[in-house]
């Protein structure tokens, strides 16, 4: 990865914070865990599924999880605690690994290249969150875009050297705004027509599946080009 000398002039948040913030990501895993036991020993189907919703919010983002998941019958608003709650759990390890381990993280064959595109899209934001601070990063993550989720929000923060309690609430407060702005638009066109919400379902779930392709065929040549380069 090529450092700029941005990045140089952050300072790495203490290592005890780094680990409490990772054993308050365990915490809220096992949290999650129960409340999908509980849901699911009291309800039944459709909850016994509520792994889709937590596979679609991290692979295909917000608006792909919204849309499918309320289709497939779950509640909107478990649809809205699943997604707010995998993603505050995914910053809690992902923060840490930027600070400590992200350096070392990049050198991995195929991860490493996907890791530093998401890098190279993080700085290319900078200029623009960074004088705005703490509600910057907030509205930033809240734009209801793919490439403005909590993955490159968090990274962006980290960049902009917010301290990281500031990023991790920054970056959560975006994501439930943009959850509950998926959720309403999603609850208003069911409610006008069903065929306009499960239109709207299709268009996101194929332009998310197109966008996930493509990034991998294109992280697969370089890690292949890097290899050959070798």
């Amino acid at each position: 990865m090529n450092d700029t000398a941005a990045d140089s002039t952050i300072t790495d948040p203490p290592a005890k914070l780094l680990r409490n913030i990772i054993l308050l990501g365990h915490f809220f895993c096992l949290v999650l865990a129960v409340v999908y036991a509980l849901t699911w020993f009291l309800y039944g189907k459709p909850y016994d599924q509520a792994w889709r919703i937590i596979f679609l919010s991290l692979t295909l983002g917000r608006a792909a999880a919204v849309g499918a998941c309320a289709k497939m019958g779950f509640g909107l608003s478990f649809i809205f605690y699943q997604i707010v709650f995998v993603d505050l759990i995914f910053i809690l390890y992902l923060y840490p690994l930027f600070a400590k381990g992200f350096r070392q993280i990049v050198r991995i064959r195929y991860i490493g290249g996907y890791l530093q595109s998401i890098h190279e899209v993080a700085l290319g934001y900078k200029s623009t969150v960074a004088p705005y601070g703490a509600i910057g990063l907030t509205l930033f993550v809240a734009c209801p875009l793919w490439s403005t989720g909590p993955l490159i929000g968090t990274l962006v923060g980290y960049i902009i050297g917010l301290p990281a309690i500031i990023v991790l609430s920054a970056v959560t407060l975006g994501n439930i705004l943009a959850t509950v702005f998926w959720i309403w638009l999603y609850d208003w066109l069911d409610n006008w027509s069903s065929m306009l919400s499960l239109i709207l379902v299709i268009f996101v779930f194929i332009l998310s599946t197109a966008g996930l392709v493509l990034a991998g065929i294109k992280n697969f040549k370089k890690g292949l080009s890097d290899t050959v380069g070798k």
